[in-house]
């Protein structure tokens, strides 16, 4: 599906009442199914947390919440990141052989550079094994509590715990059993409808879906559990099936490869799982890190050989147990090897000095490991952990890590931003069950699903999405009635509380890049929110205004941008070291946004039309400027910055402590009026479309 920015689609309606054209969102006739979006937006949002779906970005993560916690100067902590360089000394082993004490020169000290996310996961100490006196030369900026927390760090327990706590909250096991119910089901109907697909694994199938059966747990070797997998397999008594014949499911895997049949005969069976290329790859991806390592060579052939009666027979690679409840096996299991995987790529350094196994992990994963921020992991999929508890749900999984071994970086980015949106697309109907009380159509499906990405973008767990946002053309004047019918419109949804005023930001939200004065920065431009104690008698008359000169601000512009950190719009008007204007596209989210400065502390929160006005998303510039060769990452726009005066006429009303709407009445008529132009040059291209002939409109 083509995933474009809500404010990039023809979404408009014709309102019931009168037949005037108006946007989507202003339409109280698709109020059911702007909340479908909400709430799968929601779910899927409390359920994905990036950081923990991937446990090498949360070692670069939690490295940087110790430097910017710590008492470092502002200067150290915008130049220090995990890829900082950090020398390590230390003396090659004395022999152990006869010889008197000072019979020989001392060895020579050497230094060596470590990358500062190898000192913090003590991946330095494997590649010095054998040196004697290892010492960090920690830089002369770094205070005594950063270099104390850097040396002490136990990521294992950190992660461990925030993994546990998420994961084990009813709520995300209960999306993820209704997102793994949903992809066994359908992978099953589905391959039952192919006509490549045997009579044999049709009943099996039919009788699975009618309950008379159940799948199994997959396991490697009798022992190594291969998460993300089940098997139906046939019992001896059930009818037109042959007996122990099989189907292997993947979860994640494309839909023409999600499952493999096996066939009921030992000798046959054998000969399918040893000879199959494709089976031993989903095998083994599937696996632990750790039990990969420990497995060693690895291969999908039987093993051992016993005397059974008059014929000799050998372990099979594949075993399968019944289980009860296969969703929870799928759940824990998966769980297990996030926190496995985690252990094995930051292990302390007793782990590493009793146990062997993980200093052969250190030399699979180190490379790929600490080039994280870099756009393609080039070590293969060990070097990162199937993001599983989302993406393995859906077809384009296994994509997704593939998606990161492409040859060149950027086409690895796009497969990759491309296999998130297509996997978010298949996973978001099936949380809507809901949609059967509506009408259910294929552009009903799709506007709740573009309507859910474009939330879920925005609060950080989609990949980040920029284009050119060309200056809007409103050189068609508005109709009065249609300006008038669109104020009176968005007056009602106004009132209906900050959710509604959150809606509209969803809508016209975007965001682009450009290259201002030698650094690459993220434009906004949309509705954003503001905290302010003064009322709004004073602000509807003035706006906001710079309390820095606006000839400063342009003469560095990047104190504003965000590029420079130290984020310096001020938070209300009295902020004396206030630099820009500061706002955020968030009403209130997570002990965030605007309504912090201002509702709660007993003023205001306004909200402010700025779609035509360049508004600095400060989280992404400070990222980008601090890792410049990082892969792109979606921040959340919760701070944005402006470098100019907002006008009052821009300022549609406020919010106040209580959540109740004041409006704006003269902003309010020129957003309808702005809107309305909108609208009509949209129509007016629309119709030129249609009609194949350029559209004639003045611009």
């Amino acid at each position: 599906m083509n995933d474009l920015p809500l404010y990039e689609q023809t979404l408009i309606s014709y309102d019931a009442e009168n037949g005037v054209p108006i946007p989507q969102w202003l339409d109280p006739g698709l109020k059911a199914r702007d909340k479908l979006a909400r709430d799968a937006a929601e779910q899927l949002g409390k359920y994905i947390k990036p950081n923990l779906l991937d446990p090498i970005k949360f070692i670069e993560i939690e490295i940087n919440r110790i430097i910017q916690q710590s008492s470092a100067t502002q200067v150290t902590k915008n130049r220090t990141n995990g890829g900082t360089l950090i020398l390590v000394e230390s003396n090659p082993r004395r022999s152990s052989g006869p010889g008197l004490i000072g019979a020989a020169a001392p060895p020579t000290r050497t230094g060596k550079w470590f990358e500062l996310r190898e000192i913090a996961t003590d991946r330095y100490r494997a590649a010095l094994k054998g040196q004697d006196n290892i010492k960090v030369r920690w830089p002369l900026d770094f205070p005594k509590d950063l270099i104390n927390a850097l040396e002490t760090a136990n990521m294992q327990r950190i992660y461990s715990d925030q993994v546990v706590a998420h994961f084990s909250h009813p709520a995300t096991e209960d999306t993820y059993r209704l997102l793994a119910d949903q992809a066994l089901v359908s992978r099953l109907a589905d391959y039952a409808e192919l006509d490549t697909t045997s009579e044999n694994s049709r009943n099996l199938i039919a009788a699975y879906l009618a309950s008379k059966i159940k799948l199994k747990t997959v396991y490697f070797r009798d022992q190594y559990v291969v998460t993300q997998a089940a098997c139906l397999e046939a019992p001896d008594t059930l009818a037109n099936v042959t007996p122990r014949s099989a189907l292997l499911v993947f979860l994640g895997a494309p839909p023409d490869q999600a499952i493999m049949e096996l066939p009921g005969d030992g000798a046959a069976r054998r000969a399918a799982i040893e000879s199959s290329p494709l089976l031993e790859e989903y095998v083994f991806i599937r696996l632990s890190i750790y039990d990969r390592l420990k497995i060693g060579t690895f291969d999908m052939n039987y093993t051992g050989i016993e005397k059974r009666g008059n014929n000799y027979l050998r372990d099979p690679s594949l075993t399968f147990y019944e289980s009860n409840d296969i969703l929870s096996h799928l759940y824990h299991t998966n769980q297990e090897r996030l926190l496995s995987d985690i252990d094995t790529l930051v292990s302390t350094d007793a782990e590493r000095t009793t146990d062997q196994l993980l200093e052969i992990a250190n030399a699979v994963l180190t490379a790929a490991a600490m080039i994280v921020l870099t756009p393609t992991i080039g070590a293969g999929l060990v070097a990162r952990p199937l993001v599983s508890f989302l993406f393995s749900m859906c077809s384009v999984g296994v994509e997704i890590a593939r998606g990161r071994l492409a040859d060149h970086p950027d086409d690895a980015e796009e497969h990759y931003n491309a296999a998130t949106i297509a996997a978010l697309t298949e996973i978001i109907p099936l949380l809507l069950p809901q949609l059967t009380g509506i009408a259910a159509s294929r552009a009903t499906r799709q506007a709740i699903t573009s309507n859910a990405l474009k939330r879920l973008r925005f609060i950080g767990v989609t990949p980040p999405v920029y284009r050119d946002i060309p200056k809007i053309s409103r050189y068609i004047m508005p109709s009065e009635l249609g300006a008038m019918h669109l104020k009176r419109r968005l007056l009602e949804r106004l009132r209906k509380g900050p959710e509604a005023a959150q809606d509209m930001v969803y809508e016209y939200a975007r965001t682009m890049k450009k290259t201002i004065k030698g650094h690459d920065v993220v434009i906004y431009r949309g509705q954003v929110f503001r905290g302010d104690m003064r009322p709004p008698e004073i602000i509807f008359e003035k706006g906001f205004e710079l309390r820095t000169p606006l000839k400063d601000i342009q003469e560095d512009i990047h104190q504003i941008t965000g590029v420079k950190g130290g984020f310096g719009g001020g938070r209300d008007a009295l902020d004396p070291d206030g630099k820009g204007i500061s706002t955020s596209a968030f009403y209130y989210r997570e002990h965030t946004g605007a309504f912090v400065y201002g509702g709660k502390k007993g003023g205001y929160t306004y909200i402010i039309d700025n779609v035509d006005v360049d508004g600095y998303h400060l989280y992404a510039n400070h990222h980008m400027a601090k890792y410049p060769n990082s892969r792109p990452i979606n921040l959340s726009p919760t701070e944005i910055n402006y470098g100019e005066n907002i006008p009052a006429d821009m300022i549609l009303g406020a919010y106040d402590k209580y959540d109740r709407f004041i409006p704006n009445d003269f902003a309010m008529e020129m957003f309808a009026r702005r809107r309305a132009s909108e609208i009509g040059v949209q129509l007016a291209e629309a119709a030129a479309r249609a009609a194949k002939i350029p559209a004639h409109i003045d611009r």
